[in-house]
């Protein structure tokens, strides 16, 4: 299954402590990727790295392959009723 474009620059922890409809095995699965992420460098840290930069090194794209079909599935769901609920409230205002 293909990662959502999200999967870019979300966390494997954020989307498991932040987004509704995240299962609980979903949930544990991503906390168990966190060691598969790439290791930040001294070098880069010295070199300034952002919150964004961070993101993009330890985002959930990274591990997407080591995750289950049925943990991807839900993340996908998840982010797509993100997606709605946010049209929908910017459709209020």
């Amino acid at each position: 299954m293909k990662a959502p474009p999200e999967a870019e620059f979300l966390t494997p922890d954020q989307i498991a402590e932040t987004m509704s409809g995240i299962t609980v095995d979903t949930y544990k699965e991503l906390w168990g990727v966190m060691n598969k992420l790439p290791e930040v460098t001294q070098e880069q840290l010295e070199d300034g790295m952002t919150p964004g930069d961070y993101r993009q090194i330890h985002c959930v794209m990274q591990v997407w392959d080591h995750l289950s079909e049925v943990a991807q599935q839900n993340i996908v769901d998840a982010i797509e009723t993100e997606r709605h609920e946010e049209y929908w409230r910017r459709a209020a205002e």
